[in-house]
């Protein structure tokens, strides 16, 4: 479960730099994320993520910023499942109506997370 944790450092890592040397994918994502149930599979994706993280934060170096990590995770794969569709597409939607530069500084955020989780663990 280590090692598995671990892959979520780097994968949060890779797409951060992806996102900010290319923000056109992010946008094309969001598209491909906005047709049928999809949103529904980030949600579960993001619980996993999340219980993954609460479940190594035991054995690592920082345990409490891991498991913090965990909780936020959870928690927004939950949020997606409790707000309305139309809500979390339209604040998709004005986060990518924004300029390039924009989207280019939201790509930091889960480089910088990804940086702090592999860190930690």
């Amino acid at each position: 479960m280590f090692v598995l944790a671990r892959f979520v450092a780097v994968i949060f890592i890779v797409v951060g730099c992806i996102l900010m040397l290319r923000p056109d994918i992010m946008k094309k994502l969001v598209e491909y994320v906005k047709e049928g149930g999809r949103i529904y599979a980030v949600g579960v994706l993001r619980i996993i993520v999340g219980l993954i993280l609460m479940s190594v934060s035991p054995q690592s170096r920082i345990s409490w910023v891991v498991f913090l990590l965990g909780v936020l995770a959870a928690a927004s794969g939950i949020t997606i499942f409790v707000m309305k569709k139309e809500k979390a597409l339209l604040l998709a939607d004005r986060i990518l109506s924004g300029p390039v530069n924009k989207l280019k500084r939201i790509g930091l955020i889960p480089l910088l997370l990804g940086i702090l989780l592999f860190c930690c663990l």
